[in-house]
């Protein structure tokens, strides 16, 4: 524990899932949709299960649709800038605490009316208290309207990631108050929306159709008029689909078939860099997670380069220690995991024997004064990871081979993808494998790691309010200086070990070549669709 904080099991709202839940639906389960026609876009993904509202869909899934219908003040360029959005400019004053933004005077919301001030004001007055972004908006002290065409935000203090949380796609969108507002279960199917195409259908389990905003503030664009989506988590049906030429776009797609496709020439693909994770989770209140000395155990031995070899075909980052891979925030290569196997082993073996784990006579360990559990019980339990997520599988099979070598016996539960989540959430799991994504460095860790984040329930499942205070003191410094905290806040994980992060994942996007002109961003956002085209 970080002296002077207080761990404890931090518990959020079930329904706030993460980024990688996807729903149980074959493509084959939904009617066929023809290849691209009439200037249309199919795309075969994932259903966003936890719905359209910015205030509590969490899952990639859900955003991938959302960040297409809402638009923010601001967006990020395929660089990471952030540029214009809704607002076509903005100053900060009064030592960067108060920011001003312009509206675009021809930005509407897609059935003609115009978006206000009063529509930004109540789009951020919200997001400000919803579940997904709380933490990320706790320094805006207020937000009002300046004339016909500013609003006006005060921060608390200093805040360099506001403008980043401003931009965050899908869940700092703008809305519209009045149909918000006027509109019982707007969210169901919102038809109202600021972004660049609207959703005019969508059958659950089934399929979307979205087409193109008349009113879009880009004049021109977005090019592609429709959008047919059909939900499908089955990646190898998907993968079949987009060789097929039935579909021109599937995400997230396994790199063993991406990799296949884009050599017959059939399709291309592009990889998202932005700040990514792989993890071993714990649900730390139940033994044997409960002992340190056991997770760190398990930190040891489980695989690290190995896994990215055999399951992400060599693509992504390896952690032995650290959470930030690349950029200006990355600090020097943490080497707290970085030994051989005979040092990892010999390691592990003392901890688990000082934990109270002793060797058993089948190979096993079994435990002889372990505080709360039996003598004689045995250091086996299932580890559950995503069925249809391929990658996961094999990590979680070659992890329960590299800990046998030390007495554990972690044995692999392949479990529904929709639910998978919730039962993490609900702490129905003692280990469990995950992976996320996110826009930037500042939200991994706010969103992730800090006892009020969006998803800490889902990832570090901890509250130590001195790393809170850390990662507070970072968003205020500039990067030089948070490069320094955010290295302290790396070092406290890897003693406390809430999660072993082992890595990162490049999320692949694949699509046909009769999709010209776009490109993936840092933060997995399929934006770039807004100026492609479609043969």
């Amino acid at each position: 524990m970080l002296k002077g904080g207080k761990t404890r099991k931090k518990v959020t709202i079930a329904g706030v899932v993460m980024s990688l839940v996807i729903s149980f639906v074959a493509v084959s389960q939904a009617s066929p949709v023809s290849a691209a026609a009439d200037n249309t876009l199919n795309i075969v993904t994932a259903e966003p299960t936890t719905g359209f509202d910015p205030a509590i869909a969490k899952t990639q899934a859900s955003l991938r649709l959302m960040e297409l219908i809402y638009d923010n003040l601001l967006d990020y360029d395929v660089s990471g800038k952030i540029v214009p959005g809704i607002a076509e400019s903005w100053r900060t004053s009064s030592g960067g605490t108060v920011i001003t933004f312009k509206l675009r005077s021809n930005a509407k919301f897609s059935d003609g009316s115009a978006i206000t001030p009063e529509d930004v004001v109540f789009s951020l007055e919200r997001a400000a208290k919803s579940a997904t972004m709380a933490s990320s908006y706790a320094n805006m002290k207020s937000v009002k309207a300046s004339g016909a065409d500013s609003v006006i935000v005060t921060l608390s203090k200093k805040d360099r990631t506001f403008l980043d949380s401003i931009a965050w796609i899908g869940n700092s969108g703008i809305l519209s108050k009045s149909a918000v507002t006027g509109t019982a279960n707007y969210f169901i199917i919102p038809k109202v929306t600021s972004g660049p195409w609207q959703l005019v259908s969508n059958i659950p389990q089934n399929r979307a159709k979205l087409e193109a905003n008349p009113y879009y503030w880009r004049t021109g664009f977005p090019k592609i008029k429709t959008i047919n989506y059909v939900y499908s988590s089955d990646r190898t049906a998907n993968a079949s689909a987009l060789e097929a030429g039935t579909q021109e776009m599937s995400f997230p797609m396994a790199p063993t078939d991406a990799i296949r496709l884009k050599k017959t020439g059939k399709i291309n693909y592009d990889l998202v860099r932005g700040p990514t994770e792989l993890f071993w989770g714990f649900n730390t209140q139940i033994a044997p997670f409960d002992d340190v000395r056991v997770r760190t155990a398990i930190a040891y031995l489980v695989p690290r380069k190995e896994k990215q070899d055999v399951c992400w075909e060599g693509l992504g980052p390896v952690s032995y220690g650290n959470v930030i891979h690349a950029g200006p925030l990355a600090n020097p290569v943490l080497p707290t995991f970085k030994v051989d196997r005979k040092t990892a082993l010999s390691r592990a073996n003392r901890l688990l024997t000082d934990a109270g784990w002793v060797l058993g006579s089948d190979g096993i360990r079994v435990a002889k004064g372990v505080a709360g559990v039996k003598d004689g019980t045995r250091l086996s339990f299932k580890v559950p990871h995503e069925a249809n997520w391929q990658q996961s599988r094999c990590h979680t099979e070659m992890m329960s081979q590299f800990v046998k070598a030390g007495g554990i016996e972690a044995l692999p539960q392949a479990f529904d993808g929709p639910t998978f989540w919730t039962e993490v959430g609900k702490g129905s799991f003692g280990m469990y494998h995950g992976g996320n994504g996110y826009g930037t460095i500042d939200q991994q860790f706010t969103n992730g790691y800090t006892c009020n984040g969006g998803v800490i329930s889902l990832i570090a499942r901890w509250c130590n309010e001195r790393f809170d205070e850390l990662i507070t003191k970072a968003k205020e410094s500039s990067v030089g200086q948070a490069k320094a905290i955010y290295g302290q806040a790396e070092r406290a994980l890897n003693k406390e070990l809430p999660l072993i992060l082992v890595g990162g994942q490049y999320n692949v996007v694949g699509f046909s070549n009769k999709l010209k002109g776009f490109q993936a961003r840092f933060d997995a956002s399929n934006r770039g669709l807004i100026s492609a085209t479609i043969d």
